[in-house]
């Protein structure tokens, strides 16, 4: 297979240290592009460039460029190939919490009912789980038991004995250095291996959720801690074809990656379930891959059990899980109980996923993630609310609704409304688009039957899943739009008669600094004094993030903001918007829309943004925030009740 055939390129091609390139950072001669065939990419390579590799799976192929000429190659293949796409090879990295500070001390363990779910079963060595990271340590006496082994090659005879494309990947392999040899110099993925899977009553050290599963170790970041692209979507591949059940994803991006996207698609086609973590920027703004919706998402818990302050947190993530003062292995065979993050939450849910696949055999990646999301324990927390979909989770109930009767879908909750639009081809505006909505929510799928309607008249339903319904919107239909479920009024949302089509906010947050934020699933639709409230800074300074998802383009698209500010009477805000032209956030630039005295009340404004495409990443995800100058008097609130982009 051409796979096969590029092995010897992708050796020889070392890791390199990445470059900035308008703030971004990128692999410094590597593009990833997409083609609809080998033949289209044989014809596409730039001069003195190479083809490192070519994924079949999803037509897309990694491109090493003639030292010096990135920029000019990639600009040279975009628009002189058959290329659908081309993308630098971009820089994500380990998310990873450090903490100041074995059974007895691994509280997160009995946080989430791990030792009551072994009563019914301890799992099975018949299920994998892809832990994809800097290497994982397998010489480690508490995971040595567990490492998953490649019956299909032979060791160390130079032989791709399988045909898979890789040679003497005995337990992995490293897609970083292009080597069978996956070993962990930085120690983020040994550690997250042992909660996954750590040997239990070995005697020795910790034991990992999923105590009898196989670690398939897959070395996808660089020594340094950084993972490119090129090797994450090799990874996920390899997963996929070479007996994966579960990917656990300790890494985050904010940027969107067309490749990734695909490549994780493909996993969860054939029956691999992805989990990632959500992150560690105390923020709403959505984080990749655990963002992409195939993917379950973990925020991290403190030893409280509450929201970890530095983890991310909104609508699109699904699930929480202990993220502070984890007890695990480290890389040279010692152990830690200071490993945290989001990093360390995701082994937890991935761990959580073997050790139900195991007890169950023949079970679904989806029957699997239902048991998960669906016996989660719900949260409600102080400014944050609902900081995740779902909540935290409970690995006894999960079990037990893996092996009985699956547990009772929780009722159907619709969230909040967003527009939906249809894939922007190339960033042009396609006037034949049809304009679809989305509403978000959990439970949507228990329902036999369900119907959408505005002003009574029933639309088209396009998509139906676990978290969201996908209707087709019929202008000028205008009304009360409604959600039935089996015949019943389950979500009834008033409407504005001048309603065409809008995007509201979904999601809202303030970063720390003493300053807290209520609403943050925001209903911001419409002016009925459904406030998200904001207060004040230490600093004197009152700063609210928000994100717009999935946002159809259109020639002409406004912002309009209702606010005001209650308890000073001076100061400045600013409103801006995240400009994704500029580079990646958050390397690139806020574009100011507007700048004036802070209103004191109810004030609506209406702001026509200049060249829109700019404000939307891939994935259609509008960055937002106010922030104001730090002279407010002492107790004052930013009350929003109205944020949405109208199409015109």
């Amino acid at each position: 297979m051409l796979t096969s055939l590029l092995l010897a390129a992708w050796a020889a091609s070392r890791v390199d240290e990445p470059i900035r390139l308008g703030d971004r950072l990128c692999h410094p001669r590597r593009l990833i592009a997409k083609f609809a065939s080998a033949g289209d990419l044989k014809r596409s390579i730039p001069k003195g460039g190479k083809v490192l590799a070519w994924y079949p799976q999803i037509s897309v192929a990694v491109v090493e460029t003639p030292k010096g000429t990135l920029q000019a190659s990639r600009k040279w293949m975009a628009e002189r190939t058959r290329a659908q796409w081309v993308d630098f090879d971009r820089l994500a990295l380990p998310a990873y919490e450090p903490n100041d500070p074995m059974w007895p001390d691994m509280w997160h363990m009995r946080a989430i009912k791990a030792d009551l779910a072994w009563d019914h079963s301890f799992g099975s060595d018949a299920v994998t789980v892809a832990v994809i990271d800097t290497g994982v340590d397998l010489t480690h006496e508490d995971l040595s038991a567990n490492a998953w082994v490649n019956g299909g090659e032979i060791p160390g005879n130079g032989i791709d004995d399988d045909l898979n494309g890789y040679i003497d990947d005995i337990i992995g392999y490293d897609f970083a250095y292009g080597d069978p040899d996956p070993d962990d110099v930085h120690g983020h993925g040994t550690a997250c291996a042992g909660l996954v899977a750590a040997v239990q009553d070995n005697s020795l050290g910790v034991t990992g959720v999923a105590p009898r599963a196989k670690v398939m170790a897959l070395k996808a970041a660089t020594d340094a801690g950084y993972f490119y692209d090129s090797a994450n979507i090799a990874a996920y591949l390899y997963a996929a074809d070479n007996g994966a059940n579960v990917l656990s994803m300790s890494y985050f991006s904010d940027r969107v990656s067309r490749a990734e996207g695909d490549a994780i698609r493909y996993c969860r086609q054939n029956g691999v379930l992805p989990v990632a973590a959500a992150g560690n920027s105390s923020s709403v703004y959505p984080y990749y891959p655990a963002a992409y919706d195939d993917v379950l998402s973990v925020a991290a818990l403190n030893t409280s059990l509450r929201k970890a302050g530095f983890s991310n947190h909104g609508y699109w993530v699904d699930v929480a899980a202990p993220g502070t003062s984890l007890w695990t292995t480290t890389a040279g065979g010692g152990y830690t109980s200071g490993f945290g993050g989001t990093s360390g939450a995701c082994p937890h849910v991935a761990g959580l996923a073997a050790l139900l696949l195991g007890a169950k055999p023949g079970s679904t990646a989806g029957e699997v993630r239902a048991a998960i999301e669906d016996t989660a324990i719900p949260v409600n927390q102080g400014s944050y609310g609902v900081y995740c979909n779902y909540g935290i989770i409970d690995a006894e109930a999960a079990m037990l609704s893996i092996l009985g009767p699956p547990a009772t879908p929780r009722p159907p909750e619709v969230r909040v409304v967003s527009g939906l639009g249809s894939q922007i081809a190339d960033f042009h505006y396609d006037t034949d688009a049809v304009m679809t909505f989305r509403l978000h929510g959990r439970g949507l799928d228990r329902a036999t039957t369900a119907s959408v309607r505005i002003g009574g008249v029933e639309l088209p339903i396009a998509n139906r899943q676990r978290d969201w319904i996908t209707a087709v919107y019929l202008p000028p239909i205008t009304g009360p739009l409604k959600l039935f479920l089996d015949g019943e009024e389950a979500y009834s949302l008033t409407m504005p008669n001048t309603f065409t089509m809008a995007h509201p906010l979904l999601a809202a947050s303030t970063p720390e600094g003493g300053a807290a934020c209520w609403g943050s699933f925001a209903e911001a639709l419409l002016e009925d004094s459904q406030y998200v409230r904001v207060t004040r800074r230490d600093d004197g300074r009152i700063v609210l993030h928000g994100v717009f998802r999935q946002v159809q383009f259109a020639a002409r698209m406004d912002l309009l903001v209702r606010r005001h500010f209650t308890g000073t009477p001076e100061g400045t805000e600013t409103i801006q918007l995240y400009d994704w032209s500029s580079a990646s956030y958050p390397y690139g630039n806020f574009v100011t829309i507007h700048s004036g005295p802070v209103p004191t009340g109810p004030t609506t404004s209406t702001f026509n943004l200049t060249d829109p495409i700019r404000f939307m990443d891939p994935e259609r995800t509008i960055y937002f925030r106010i922030l104001t100058s730090d002279d407010l008097s002492e107790g004052a609130e930013l009350r929003l009740d109205v944020a949405r982009i109208a199409l015109k």
